[in-house]
């Protein structure tokens, strides 16, 4: 639980630059900002190299301690080699690399920046990591906690006081990253022998390397859209994108705790006869919870915006819809996909992972010219709809579920109806009316979800309420 409220709480206070960037960045200035961002992620997640995983592996199969402190040091000592590696080829490269998919020779400087962070981020990677197999939650709190609220501090002051504008904004996250990768190695250093054994090495990439190319295909289906915009469109609609990207990634904070919450359970129960049941339930309750958020998202989103942003962020609100319905396609993989995890047939979720990654390419292609950030979005639903449609298809020929698709589409039609319906109402009423009128939406959606369900879940809904009030009331002092 602490873990993955480090994790949550990390998130929520990065939204807290949102307010802040958006008054002082252009969206021009904000898109350079998040595409030499997400230009860094790519090479974290490549030079990862599956590494992180097989060390798990390796941590709790190693009963001696000193075997166990090589695997630790060859790791770390080869994952920060290939980190520093690659980040001195793109520093020495980073003219060329910015004008080819930055189209602005002028971005290398960003880029550049950026890119120094990496190395000490991959470092409190790791720490952190550790922190999770040595079952350390509090360390792990502190330093993700840390490192995000000091970062985003120090960014503020430089941004807003010091008046260094896009500099400061990854200046601030180079001497972030620096100071807690010290720390990290410091609270970790019992951890190492600081012995490197090739053959070790080769035993963590042997169980590394073939998981890989999932995360490489996960960052392209979320992150490749950006660089379509920057080739066919301009930075400033890769500043709109990030925004909306950004404000939609909310409903990631529920389902990252609902998939770290569910995966344990989904393996404990396995061998139950009323398994395929639950898992059914599963998906059906996941829906319920995330269709009706994203349809609150999604109708107040321009609303929302225009509080927390600048007017020439506005348009983002536009792209909210099919970014969040992408990240509830990414949470149904693990809930479609167990059986193919239970039948051991996982090379088949890496098939859809990567039959995704093409089709988000694709899309990307044949949509982003046209139709700029919308299409963007458009294509990252699709790529994910792609996945999870091959993922069912493969999981159901192996493990068959009978999940409950026809309420499930009942579910769809009705969030993405009143969806539509919100949007319609920015040409026909004013203000007022209409944030009343995407209230009674709410309202109505919520009761035909409600309804949806059988009478004995209504009733355990309602004793869930009544025992959490009572909770409230007692803490409270009331009797």
């Amino acid at each position: 639980m602490v873990y993955m409220a480090g994790t949550l709480i990390s998130k929520l206070i990065g939204f807290a630059l949102i307010p802040v960037y958006t008054r002082i960045f252009s969206p021009q200035d904000y898109g350079i900002l998040d595409i030499v961002s997400i230009s860094s992620v790519i090479i974290i997640t490549v030079s990862n190299l599956g590494l992180t995983t097989a060390l798990s592996i390796f941590y709790f199969q190693t009963e001696d301690q000193n075997n166990k402190k090589t695997f630790i040091s060859s790791n770390f000592i080869f994952s920060i080699f290939i980190n520093v590696l690659i980040c001195a080829l793109v520093i020495i490269f980073s003219r060329p690399l910015a004008i080819t998919f930055l189209k602005n020779a002028d971005y290398a400087k960003y880029l550049i920046l950026s890119v120094l962070a990496i190395p000490f981020s991959a470092i409190i990677n790791f720490g952190s990591g550790l922190f999770r197999l040595g079952l350390k939650p509090i360390k792990y709190f502190y330093i993700i906690l840390g490192n995000s609220l000091f970062g985003v501090v120090l960014s503020i002051y430089l941004v807003i006081f010091r008046k260094m504008g896009l500099q400061g904004a990854l200046l601030s996250l180079l001497i972030s990253s620096i100071i807690f990768a010290v720390i990290s190695i410091y609270l970790t250093k019992h951890h190492f022998n600081w012995k490197f054994s090739s053959q070790k090495l080769k035993l963590m990439l042997k169980v590394g390397l073939p998981l890989a190319p999932a995360s490489f295909m996960v960052w392209i289906m979320d992150s490749s859209g950006r660089y379509f915009l920057a080739h066919f469109r301009t930075m400033s609609d890769i500043g709109l994108y990030s925004l909306g990207f950004k404000f939609a990634s909310i409903l990631v904070l529920i389902t990252a705790a609902f998939r770290l919450a569910n995966a344990p359970f989904q393996l404990s129960i396995a061998s139950e006869a009323q398994a395929k049941t639950i898992y059914a339930k599963t998906l059906t309750y996941y829906l319920l919870m995330t269709f009706f958020v994203a349809a609150g998202l999604s109708m107040f989103s321009k609303e929302i915006l225009s509080l927390l942003t600048s007017p020439d962020y506005i348009n983002s609100y536009k792209i909210i819809p099919p970014l969040t319905f992408s990240f509830i396609a990414d949470g149904i993989y693990q809930i479609v996909g167990i059986g193919l995890l239970i039948s051991r047939k996982t090379q088949y979720m890496t098939y859809g992972v990567i039959a995704g990654a093409l089709a988000a390419l694709g899309f990307n292609a044949l949509l982003a010219p046209r139709w700029g950030i919308l299409g963007v979005a458009f294509a990252t639903l699709l790529a994910y709809a792609v996945g999870l449609v091959l993922i069912y298809f493969w999981n159901q020929k192996y493990y068959h579920i009978n999940f409950e698709l026809k309420k499930i589409f009942k579910l769809l039609i009705f969030s993405l109806g009143f969806i539509i319906l919100s949007f319609l109402s920015y040409f026909l009423l004013t203000p007022l009316p209409m944030i009343i009128f995407k209230s009674f939406l709410m309202i109505i959606l919520g009761l035909i979800f409600y309804f949806s369900l059988e009478i004995n879940e209504r009733n355990k809904i309602w004793f869930l309420a009544r025992n959490i009030f009572r909770k409230i009331k007692f803490r409270l002092g009331y009797k």
